[in-house]
């Protein structure tokens, strides 16, 4: 793994973290914080795919995020959806 795509990654796990923690009211969530076990419901799902788009203009599939709703799942599927749209 190249150190671009290391970065990379953490900053979008970081990303995503502050996302979760502004939304759902938390601390910070680690990567393996799972956003429904943290309180969010399919109403704040919603919020944060709409947030991600407006904020990062990635359109995240709802399918997508439901395979994944850890920090470090949804990092990686954004970080993949950004570079498909490259």
């Amino acid at each position: 793994m190249s150190t671009q795509t290391t970065t990379a990654g953490a900053a979008s796990q970081d990303y995503v973290a502050a996302l979760f923690a502004r939304l759902l009211n938390v601390p910070a969530p680690g990567p393996d914080d799972d956003f429904f076990v943290l309180g969010g419901t399919s109403l704040s799902a919603m919020d944060l795919i709409a947030l991600i788009e407006q904020e990062r203009g990635v359109q995240l599939p709802v399918r997508d995020f439901y395979r994944g709703t850890s920090v470090a799942e949804l990092a990686a599927t954004l970080d993949q959806l950004s570079e498909a749209s490259a």
